[in-house]
């Protein structure tokens, strides 16, 4: 949950799978409902946002192999930067743990 001076921005549930090498869903609640679906390979890393189903943006590493890891945000700017940072913050966590 995103909170500023006690106003919720945003928050969302992290759902289990129940199985053992599946990862859990990102499901969105605030400030819309929405998911974040992972959409990458093994070598790479994407992660897609949806509302009411259609992709709206995404969260992507920069493709190869490289010894840095650099993601860029591509979401509208309708979504506010704490936000998208918010968001940002769910994929790499979801990612790299």
């Amino acid at each position: 949950m995103l909170v500023c001076e006690g106003a919720v921005l945003a928050s969302a549930d992290v759902v289990g799978s129940g199985k053992l090498f599946k990862r859990p869903e990102i499901n969105i609640t605030a400030p819309f409902a929405g998911r974040v679906i992972r959409k990458g390979s093994m070598f790479t890393t994407r992660y897609e946002v949806l509302k009411d189903g259609v992709t709206i943006g995404t969260v992507a590493e920069k493709g190869g192999l490289t010894l840095k890891r650099e993601l860029t945000i591509d979401l509208p700017d309708s979504i506010t930067g704490p936000v998208q940072i918010f968001i940002f913050f769910l994929v790499h966590n979801h990612a790299y743990r």
